[in-house]
């Protein structure tokens, strides 16, 4: 949409719906051409419709495990592949629990992309759940 060609072109007027405005320049342009990644959150049927028909990723944050992702992933390929950018990559980020290096298998092989986890229940605790978490699943010394 408007954003997209703000990012692209170098002169855009714009007379829609949402958005009106006389010929501009955006600047800087940025430097993930042709755009950035326009990801697109939220769990009920129309928020996957504009997921697949119009971005680059889906974030989904209460799928609780892998089996409900899956779902989730399903239905996306299968709006994805009735829309304009069918055959294009629809890049899935969900939030879930992981404990160990079978779990990251399950979610990938559920669909999922990337992975947001919180391994910790108070923010003082987040340095030593996340080296715990990466001892767990084999990340350990890794930068």
């Amino acid at each position: 949409g408007v954003c997209r060609r703000l990012w692209q072109e170098e002169v855009v007027e714009h007379h829609g719906e949402f958005f009106d405005f006389p010929p501009v320049m955006f600047e800087p342009k940025p430097i993930q051409q042709p755009s950035p990644p326009v990801l697109i959150g939220g769990e009920s049927e129309p928020a996957l419709r504009r997921a697949a028909e119009l971005g680059d990723g889906w974030v989904g944050m209460s799928a609780a495990t892998p089996g409900e992702a899956a779902v989730k992933v399903r239905r996306l390929g299968d709006l994805r592949a009735a829309s304009s950018l069918a055959g294009l990559p629809l890049d899935v980020t969900i939030g879930g629990a992981v404990s160990d290096a079978a779990d990251l298998e399950r979610w990938a092989d559920a669909g999922v992309d990337r992975l947001i986890v919180s391994p910790w229940a108070r923010s003082k605790e987040a340095v030593e759940g996340l080296r715990q978490l990466a001892e767990s699943v084999g990340l350990e010394g890794r930068d």
